[in-house]
């Protein structure tokens, strides 16, 4: 956004200093100033401001773009991949886990777990950590047997 506006200042001020290597004649034509250009580029920004203020709002107001209301509901718990365009999704929505196969063209339960000592043990093993807790963790014990020795 700084490089815009950069721009836009940079392209009127320019203009301003061919305007003033070349006045308009005094014939009654209209000159085009700095403050003339600097209005035109100005306006522009405000303009330009509202529509991407408009957006952003809208997709705050949004249900549609609203993901965290859903995020309490379904969860992904793992996927992996079997080839280009296909993987099988491992999915838990509300208390229940289900193993979904998705193609490029399709998408099929495959299977509903219900045993509640696998559904556990899925949970477990799917334990959901963030990539950076993970190289948080790593790097924490990597330190730490450097230390010891």
């Amino acid at each position: 956004m700084k490089k815009i506006l950069l721009s836009i200042i940079l392209t009127a001020f320019s203009a301003s200093l061919l305007l003033a290597e070349n006045p308009a004649p005094a014939s009654g034509g209209a000159a085009l100033t700095f403050w003339a250009v600097f209005k035109l580029f100005f306006m522009l920004a405000v303009v330009l401001g509202l529509i991407f203020g408009t957006v952003w709002l809208l997709k705050k107001l949004s249900p549609q773009f609203n993901r965290t209301a859903s995020a309490n509901v379904i969860k992904v718990l793992s996927i992996s991949y079997l080839g280009p365009k296909r993987a099988l999704i491992l999915v838990e929505i509300l208390d229940r886990i289900m193993l979904v196969g998705a193609t490029e063209c399709d998408i099929r339960l495959l299977t509903e777990f219900k045993d509640p000592e696998e559904i556990a043990r899925l949970r477990a093993l799917t334990g959901k950590t963030s990539p950076a807790d993970a190289f948080s963790s790593a790097l924490s014990s990597f330190f730490q047997k450097k230390t010891v020795k």
